[in-house]
């Protein structure tokens, strides 16, 4: 629970270069980690919960790659 909390205090808080690279590599490993944690589970909670946060994070990854820099224009 730390890195999610840590990435909520400090997107804010950081340079947007740092800030991208930060989510894209924490959001990444944090997937893994939810991976990792249903891996042979059999209770549909944990099945469930775990499909979802690894959406989330995924998401996370996709959204700070993607990530427009202020004042550049979209391709």
């Amino acid at each position: 629970m730390a890195l999610p909390a840590a990435m909520v205090a400090l997107t804010p808080l950081l340079p947007t270069g740092i800030c991208r690279r930060a989510n894209v590599g924490m959001g990444g490993l944090y997937t893994l980690v939810n991976i990792g944690n249903v891996v042979g589970e059999s209770w549909a909670y944990y099945l469930f919960y775990g499909a979802l946060q690894t959406i989330l994070t995924v998401s996370i990854v996709v959204f700070a790659y993607l990530w427009v820099r202020p004042g550049a224009s979209p391709s």
